[in-house]
């Protein structure tokens, strides 16, 4: 019996593309964000550098180290939450 090769081998493997589905309708008439509330995550894209005394440094590496988060996600939370107390995150 002789092979056939003529057949693409990867299409047995590669299943064609689902259709994309509508997202289901979950907004509300009258439905608004809150203010400081995101829809999508805001991923970290901008860098800051930031001088400080060493006892300070210390003290924050400390602190995120006893909370289980690293030094930058640590002062991301100070920072937000300090502006959300002004009212302005």
């Amino acid at each position: 019996m002789a092979k056939n090769f003529k057949k693409n081998t990867a299409e047995l493997f590669i299943s064609a593309a689902d259709e994309p589905q509508e997202a289901p309708q979950t907004a509300q008439e009258g439905f608004s964000i809150p203010k400081g509330y995101r829809l999508a995550k805001e991923y970290k894209s901008e860098r800051m550098q930031l001088l400080v005394r060493p006892a300070l440094k210390e003290a924050i590496k400390q602190e995120a180290e006893a909370q289980g988060l690293s030094m930058n996600e640590l002062v991301n939370t100070i920072f937000e939450e300090y502006l959300e107390r002004k009212g302005r995150a």
